[in-house]
Formats: structure tokens, sequence, C-alpha cells
């Protein structure tokens, strides 16, 4: 579904929406088990999809590159709703490794 509605859109709806379709496509692949997919496509998206790029680093016992993902997202200084929501899992993940 998400390449036929991706197909629908026009090439000033794909810029806008650009990050939220790499950030759909990445977390199902996430969700289908496709870690290495998933991080292309995750991390070009927002911070959540960021923090997903970190999960899939994770699965894929890249356990540097996570840690690395994770350090980036909680010492992030930017002001965002998305950032604040995301921070504390990315502090308690990185904690945890």
């Amino acid at each position: 579904f998400l390449d036929q509605y991706e197909k629908s859109l026009t090439e000033s709806e794909k810029d806008t929406y650009k990050q939220d379709l790499l950030e759909m496509r990445g977390l199902i692949d996430y969700h289908k088990g496709k870690y290495k997919e998933a991080i292309v496509s995750l991390d070009k998206a927002g911070i959540m999809g960021e923090y997903f790029a970190g999960l899939s680093y994770e699965k894929l016992g890249n356990i540097e590159k996570a840690k690395e993902t994770y350090s980036k997202i909680s010492t992030d200084n930017k002001t965002s709703l998305p950032l604040s929501l995301t921070k504390p899992f990315a502090r308690k993940r990185l904690a945890q490794l």
C-alpha cells in the first residue's frame, strides 16, 4: 500500500512527506525483520527513525553503531516534540548496552 500511496503523490507532496515515507518504509522493514533494509530508510528519516535504526543495529549485532546512534539522539540539543519523546528511550537503550 505504501508504494501505491507514494505513486499517487505529486512531486511537491513527495518532497513534503519524504521523511514520513522513509520512516514508514523503514518501520515496515524493521517489523518484518529486514534490519539492513530498514536502516537504509531510517537513517534518512526523522528522529524516531534514527531510534529504530539504533534498534536495527542492535538486532544485527552492531552494538557500537547502536550506541553511537543512541548517543547522538541523547545529546541532541534541538527543541522538538519528536526529539523530546524519543530521547528518554534512546537514553534507556544506551544505559542498557
